[in-house]
Parts: structure tokens; C-alpha cells; sequence
């Protein structure tokens, strides 16, 4: 349940930048080029009626950028809480048009950087079990799906398909991820050196020289060292120890799950209650994973959190820059 920090190490390193005038002026150039490729791309056509608002959002980013001067300026007193409110409130009122992905993620973000922060919530955490976190993760999807489900979003998350398709989708998913952390975990294994040999520490020829009694032990060593290099695994063995063979069960207690969800998500008898379909959904969980292998990644339901509050911030522009300078003050509070 631990925080990402991601928003956190974005406003760190604005605001511990140490820039002057040229150094600002170069990140401002540098913002307005690219604002510029990203506009020649996307915008093809009617490129003079986009271009203003363009301009506008460039010039929003770029006062972020002139922290550090704000910061250090006499009149401001070097406070970097009046600095930032300065920065945000000239950028927010720059922008033509808030998009609606910004302020829920920089809400979302900021709820949980500022829950994580705590260090009465930090400490209940850290003194759960894994068991029980994944629980609460569990009780918190089940508590999402039933709002997203009304929504326009939802149709892509819980049209309708059948159990071996659903199967085959996580399957694949998970075989993926599993393929991705493997060859991320080869690589730095081989960026750390290497675990010494009973040979690199002591080379043959210099066995008589370490002395004479510990010649039967060494060649002892060296053979066990040679069965644990020589030690091959069959195939089957292979093949079972496999995440082609481990993630089955997991990937078939999802796709169950989802078949199950989209049924009680499209019931009508239970009545409109969300809270009766998320203690069934929940209900779901506690049948199929007794052994505590359906687990939820927390970015999931960040996600899910961000695509609720951005289906409720649609055509609600004004609000969406109050939102947006509060969390980005909020946001400072928390980085530390």
C-alpha cells in the first residue's frame, strides 16, 4: 500500500533546482521547443485555430521554471511555500484548458503522498500482515468496479466475453510481466560482480602453499562445487518451476472472478446499492483466494481512482483549476 512518490520526486526536483536567469531561460526555450514537435505532430490541420491555446499551455508549464528565481527572490522572503503558490496560480491562470487527466491524477497522487506521510498510517501498515494488505486491496477494487461500472469508461472493463477469452487475456498479461521482471532481474545480476569460486579464492597451485592438512578439504570443496555447477535440472523439473505452469491458477481464479463480477454488476434484483455488489464482489475474493495469490497492484487502483474523478470533472473547467492549484500546493506540503 506504499506510495509511489511519483508526483513527490517531480516537485523535488523543481523545487531544489538551483537555476539562474540563463539556466531558466534555457528550460523555458527548451519547454516552447517541445510544446512545438508535440503541436506540428498532433496538430495536421486548422493549425492556426489550436495554436494560441498551445501557446498558452507552454507558457503554463514553463513558469515552473521560475521557482528557483521566485524563490530567492527579497521581496518573497525566500519563502518556497509563497514562491510556489505564485508559480502555480501564474501557470493555472496561463492555461486555456485544464485537461481532465491532470488534476485526478495530481488529487489522487496527493491523497495517497499525504496518507503515506502519516506515521501513525505508515506504522499500522508496515505492522499488517501481506495477507491482510491484500485484503484491503481486494476490499477496495470491489468498492471501485461497482462506480466505474455506470460510467462510459466502464464498457471496455466489463463488456461482456467468454471465460476462456478472459483466461487467455490474463494468461498472456501475466506471462508478459513474469517475462519482463525475469530479463530486468538478469540483467542486473550480471551488472554485480560475480560470487568467487572455491578456485578464484584459492588456485590449485598455491594449495600446498595455504597448507598441507587442508589439501584433502579443498579437493572436497572443489567437487562439491563441481556437482552444484554440473547439477542439472530434467525438463519436467523445468517446465514446473516454470511461470508458464505457476501463473495457471492465478490467471484461471481471475478470469472466474471476472465473469462472476460481470454478472452481479449487471444484476437489477440486488437493487442499486453499490455497497450490496461490493460486499458480494468482495464475497468473490474470499471464495476463490483462500491462499492470498489474487493480489492488486496499488498503481491499479490509483488508476481506477483517477478514471472515476476524471469521468466526474468532464465540463467542470473551473473546478478543475481549483483542484489543480490545491493539490499542487498539497504536493509541496508533503515533500519534505
Amino acid at each position: 500500500m506504499g506510495s509511489s512518490g511519483e508526483l513527490q520526486r517531480i516537485v523535488r526536483l523543481v523545487v531544489t533546482s538551483n537555476d539562474n536567469w540563463q539556466i531558466a531561460a534555457k528550460k523555458v526555450l527548451a519547454t516552447y521547443g517541445v510544446v512545438a514537435v508535440l503541436f506540428l505532430i498532433r496538430a495536421r490541420r486548422q493549425r492556426s485555430q489550436y495554436l494560441l491555446p498551445w501557446l498558452r499551455n507552454a507558457t503554463a508549464m514553463s513558469t515552473l521554471h521560475l521557482y528557483p528565481l521566485f524563490h530567492d527572490n527579497k521581496f518573497l522572503g525566500s519563502n518556497r511555500q509563497l514562491a510556489w503558490y505564485v508559480v502555480s496560480a501564474i501557470g493555472i491562470k496561463c492555461a486555456s484548458k485544464i485537461p481532465d487527466w491532470l488534476p485526478s491524477y495530481l488529487t489522487v497522487e496527493v491523497i495517497s503522498d499525504y496518507m503515506m506521510s502519516r506515521p501513525l498510517l505508515r506504522k499500522l501498515l508496515q505492522n499488517l500482515e501481506e495477507a491482510r494488505l491484500i485484503r484491503v486491496r481486494q476490499l477496495t477494487l470491489c468498492v471501485l468496479f461497482p462506480l466505474l461500472y455506470l460510467k462510459p469508461f466502464g464498457k471496455k472493463w466489463f463488456g461482456k466475453s467468454s471465460l476462456a477469452r478472459d483466461f487467455a487475456l490474463f494468461y498472456g498479461v501475466w506471462n508478459l510481466v513474469s517475462i519482463y521482471q525475469y530479463c530486468k532481474n538478469l540483467i542486473r545480476s550480471r551488472r554485480k560482480p560475480s560470487t568467487p569460486t572455491v578456485r578464484q579464492i584459492v588456485p590449485k597451485d598455491e594449495w600446498p602453499l595455504v597448507s598441507t592438512s587442508l589439501i584433502p578439504l579443498m579437493d572436497k570443496l572443489t567437487e562439491l562445487q563441481e556437482l552444484t555447477v554440473s547439477n542439472k535440472h530434467t525438463l519436467f523439473e523445468i517446465l514446473m518451476d516454470s511461470v508458464l505452469v505457476k501463473n495457471l491458477v492465478p490467471c484461471l481464479k481471475w478470469a472466474v472472478w471476472r465473469q462472476f463480477c460481470i454478472h452481479v454488476l449487471s444484476q437489477t434484483k440486488l437493487g442499486r446499492t453499490r455497497i450490496m455488489k461490493s460486499l458480494i464482489l468482495m464475497l468473490g475474493f474470499l471464495v476463490l483466494d483462500h491462499n492470498h495469490q489474487m493480489d492488486i497492484p496499488p498503481q491499479l487502483l490509483k488508476y481506477l481512482a483517477r478514471c472515476q474523478l476524471k469521468e466526474y470533472l468532464e465540463k467542470r473547467n473551473d473546478f478543475k483549476k481549483w483542484l489543480t492549484f490545491a493539490s499542487l500546493n498539497v504536493a509541496l506540503y508533503t515533500t519534505h
